[in-house]
């Protein structure tokens, strides 16, 4: 099983994994079971993962163990493919060696994914043309909204406001992480346009689809950073 079995978009993939991506496994002797665990190291020919700990005792599987994995990647998102165990080690780490595969698949077909979170969200409105309309001040938070769900291209927010398809707006959207990840809170400030309002409450509640078009290189590293964060946690919290 060699890396020459891979064409050159797979060994691209592969060579995206990094330390810490979530991975979850299942022994396709047993599929039952799901075990998951994190990748440790990244070499050619293998990647190196912590030995899931089960009800306090490590899980032990012998050289060619065949197994199922799936990963989730920071560039290309879920991952999955199979292959078997190359070794374990007891001495210094508990950690399980895995062969790189001969074929491996993409879950999430697209560069962008959205994920569910709640983020306020500050906007000012503009008119189709990209200019103010008449009587709105050149500053944030005039209006504010919560989102439902965020990709690096798109979102959805909910707010008391029936917004017009095709205006423009400018966005400070307020990211935040849980206190364990050790990332500060930042501002992504970015200009989207209205596809879609939609009236869910009546009178009073507007769901809105935005399109983001303008964002420099540093807000969408920001927005990048915190949906990998965010996805990551919701993956490693599922089966």
């Amino acid at each position: 099983m060699g890396i020459f079995w891979l064409n050159r978009t797979e060994r691209t993939i592969w060579r995206s994994i990094q330390p810490n991506d979530i991975v979850k496994f299942m022994l396709q002797d047993d599929p039952q079971e799901i075990y998951g665990t994190k990748v440790v190291r990244v070499k050619d020919k293998s990647i190196t993962v912590v030995t899931p700990l089960i009800e306090g005792a490590y899980l032990e599987l012998l050289p060619q163990t065949p197994l199922q994995l799936e990963l989730y990647t920071s560039v290309f998102g879920k991952i999955r493919f199979i292959s078997h165990v190359l070794g374990q080690e007891w001495i210094k780490d508990q950690v399980l060696e895995i062969s790189r595969p001969r074929r491996l698949t993409r879950i999430q077909l697209r560069r962008y994914y959205r994920i569910e979170a709640v983020l306020e969200v500050d906007y000012v409105v503009f008119s189709s043309t990209g200019a103010h309309l008449p009587g709105e001040a050149r500053q944030y938070a005039p209006y504010r909204a919560v989102t439902k769900n965020i990709s690096e291209t798109g979102m959805m927010f909910v707010g008391d406001h029936s917004l017009n398809k095709g205006d423009y707006i400018d966005m400070k959207i307020k990211v935040t992480y849980p206190p364990e990840s050790q990332l500060d809170s930042e501002e992504v400030k970015a200009r989207g346009r209205i596809v879609r309002c939609t009236q869910i409450e009546v009178g009073s509640r507007y769901a809105v689809a935005i399109e983001i078009g303008k964002i420099d290189a540093e807000n969408q590293e920001r927005l990048r950073r915190y949906i990998f964060h965010k996805g990551r946690d919701l993956y490693s919290r599922t089966k």
